[in-house]
């Protein structure tokens, strides 16, 4: 059901007509809002985890930091959500000003979310106990739906 919805949004926000006042609303207001609690959640839940070291073994330094259970390095993960949040405020604040990069700059960092809350979505599904980060990626993913739907 839940999928059934955000098509439609997404498929309503780019194939009916709106005028140019609401476009520009949820272009400049909406679009912006979701990237910026978007950007701010991953900042945030990566800082978690990584002070925490609940999940993460630190013992050799940053470069050297492993996820307890698969034992992967995770510094390019990290960096890699590090960058889609910085880039989501980042665009968020030029589509507030209305800045072209910040159109750019939100298409790009929206097109990140995207792969990362649904590639996320398999580490959330491997465990039971995981089920909570769940909400967060559909919401990011949701997001980036609607960022794209109305930036294109």
């Amino acid at each position: 059901m839940f999928r059934f919805i955000l098509s439609s949004v997404c498929v309503l926000l780019v194939a009916y007509p709106r005028p140019a006042a609401a476009r520009d609303i949820w272009r400049n207001r909406v679009a912006p809002a979701g990237q910026i609690v978007t950007g701010i959640g991953i900042a945030a839940v990566w800082t978690m985890d990584l002070v925490s070291r609940k999940n993460v073994d630190m013992t050799g330094g940053f470069f050297k930091a492993r996820d307890r259970g698969t034992k992967q390095l995770i510094w390019p993960h990290v960096i890699a959500e590090y960058a889609t949040a910085t880039g989501l405020v980042a665009g968020a604040a030029g589509l507030y000003r209305e800045k072209e990069w910040g159109r750019t700059v939100s298409l790009i960092s929206s097109g990140a979310l995207a792969y990362t809350s649904i590639n996320s979505m398999s580490w959330v599904l491997s465990e039971r106990g995981r089920m909570a980060y769940a909400a967060p990626m559909m919401f990011g993913l949701m997001t980036a739906g609607v960022s794209i739907g109305v930036l294109f």
